[in-house]
């Protein structure tokens, strides 16, 4: 009987590690879950930082543009005032040799 004893304890044990394995790999499945969750909502928080960069990217071109263009009317409203000018000093000439 102390073999069966003997074998029956070796059986226990045996059977206690292939538990304490099972929990480890259970808990190592989970930890493998998590951190692949975790790679997926860093991937798609990327996605969407790149979304928004390209976002701002064109707006910060339509600001630009919009610069260049207020740039532009500016140079036209400057000409416009200097022509004005101009045509005033002319009148003011003409006035003089007026009959």
């Amino acid at each position: 009987m102390s073999a069966a004893r003997q074998s029956s304890g070796k059986i226990s044990q045996a059977s206690e590690q292939i538990e304490g394995a099972t929990l480890q790999l259970s808990a190592s499945s989970k930890q493998g879950l998590s951190s692949a969750a975790a790679v997926s909502f860093i991937s798609l928080s990327l996605q969407e930082q790149r979304a928004a960069s390209e976002q701002v990217a064109c707006n910060v071109e339509r600001v630009a543009q919009s610069v260049e263009e207020n740039a532009a009317q500016s140079g036209i409203v400057r000409t416009t005032q200097e022509l004005k000018a101009m045509s005033d000093g002319l009148g003011v000439i003409l006035q003089r040799f007026s009959f």
